[in-house]
């Protein structure tokens, strides 16, 4: 496959995805992609003043954490649904918007390298989801929620700002 069809690939399953659950009209970065090369994406995976936090979710009320910091925002109940699933490594009768997404980065071998919430902006969390395909990387502008759902579908940790956390997040301990 060429470079060109990786990229329609993913632009477009990314494209049906986000258009499909309603983010359409919000997208406001546009997608890089840029060959890179092992050290740079290195520099990717590490992204200093971003820390891993803890996710879970009771009800449709998300949890992010991190040591005696919390940020919780409300989810509607399909996203809910797709975001335990996924953080439980279960499956429902039928798939879902997100095991569908996966299975195609899956087939056309594209890896989720790395997942950020690292944006609060007009009293909404943003995040960007770095996708993978040999030395080409992808970052695309993506909701909190569809980001923890595709998340924990791969059993990879979630990254947040650390400045937003610490601004945003209610104090526990």
């Amino acid at each position: 496959m060429t470079r060109f069809s990786f990229v329609l690939v993913v632009i477009l399953v990314a494209a049906a995805f986000f258009i499909g659950i309603g983010i359409g009209s919000r997208y406001r970065i546009a997608p890089v992609e840029e060959a890179i090369d092992q050290a740079s994406i290195s520099a990717i995976t590490a992204s200093p003043g971003f820390i891993e936090a803890e996710t879970s979710i009771q009800g449709n009320t998300v949890s992010l954490k991190n040591g005696c910091r919390l940020i919780q925002f409300e989810v509607t109940p399909d996203q809910a649904y797709s975001i335990a699933t996924g953080l439980a490594n279960t499956s429902s009768q039928r798939p879902l918007t997100h095991d569908i997404f996966r299975e195609a980065l899956d087939n056309y071998d594209v890896h989720v390298l790395r997942i950020n919430i690292d944006r609060f902006e007009e009293e909404i969390y943003k995040a960007t989801i770095y996708f993978r395909r040999g030395n080409s990387v992808l970052a695309l502008d993506a909701r909190p929620s569809d980001s923890i759902a595709l998340a924990g579908r791969y059993g990879i940790p979630l990254y947040i700002k650390g400045s937003i956390l610490e601004e945003k997040g209610q104090k526990i301990c």
